[in-house]
């Protein structure tokens, strides 16, 4: 209160961020890393801790357990399914090729069946040959 000399000031060093001063909310960029770190569940344990000790302990855990809640789902979900999708484009792709592999065989059988056939004249093997020749 102004004009109260009861209280002294007294000149205290400033107390730093845990984590030599990479963990708090003091401005936006130290804040967007602190979610980072939460987010990625690696210490996220000892921020729930500090900010329950800063402030209300309802507040810290509150504060955290939503972030992790909502966003470290969610970036596992988005991974997860990253990885299905590209699993799946492998599958279909590598059965598109085994598809056009098996078609390029039958197609080379085939073409040499009816170069064979033309050079040769009807084959024995041949349904045609057999519907010329019935006693063969």
């Amino acid at each position: 209160l102004p004009g109260d000399t009861d209280y002294v000031c007294t000149n205290t060093p400033k107390v730093k961020n845990p984590n030599y001063g990479f963990t708090g909310f003091d401005n936006f960029l130290l804040s967007m890393n602190t979610v980072a770190v939460i987010v990625s569940l690696e210490g996220h344990e000892e921020i729930m801790y500090d900010l329950s000790e800063s402030t209300s302990n309802m507040v810290g855990i509150g504060f955290v357990t939503i972030v992790v809640t909502l966003c470290s789902m969610f970036a596992v979900n988005l991974v997860l399914a990253v990885i299905f999708d590209a699993y799946v484009s492998v599958v279909e792709g590598s059965g598109e090729l085994l598809l056009k592999r098996s078609q390029s065989k039958a197609q080379r059988r085939l073409v040499h069946r009816q170069e064979a056939e033309r050079q040769l004249g009807k084959s024995p093997h041949s349904w045609q040959y057999y519907l010329e020749h019935p006693n063969a």
